[in-house]
């Protein structure tokens, strides 16, 4: 049951990296929804094939260990944050001004 730090490490990288295959696979069907004749398909077979994916993924990470799986998920879900960071335009100070931000 104990887990060695490389297989934290190697556990969390993992995670990180379902993460940004997911996210950016998200990012990717939003910019080609546009261009598409069937935007709900591509929508839908994205969703599923990114889903299919990560939880395939995941199940290989863990191993059947819970602490493996709870640090690949943790590394899914700081790769959403670092995807989200950015991929993000850059914010106008329109956006700040009922803020307080200076």
């Amino acid at each position: 049951m104990n887990i060695s730090p490389l297989q934290m490490i190697l556990a969390f990288a993992g995670g990180f990296g379902v993460g940004l295959f997911f996210f950016l696979g998200l990012r990717l069907t939003l910019r080609l929804v546009q261009t598409v004749r069937r935007p709900v398909l591509l929508i839908l077979a994205s969703f599923f094939l990114r889903a299919a994916v990560a939880a395939g993924l995941f199940i290989l990470i863990g191993g059947g260990e819970l602490a493996r799986f709870g640090l690949a998920l943790l590394g899914f879900i700081v790769a959403r944050f670092v995807t989200v960071m950015f991929c993000a335009g850059p914010r106008s100070a329109s956006a700040d001004a009922g803020k307080g931000v200076t």
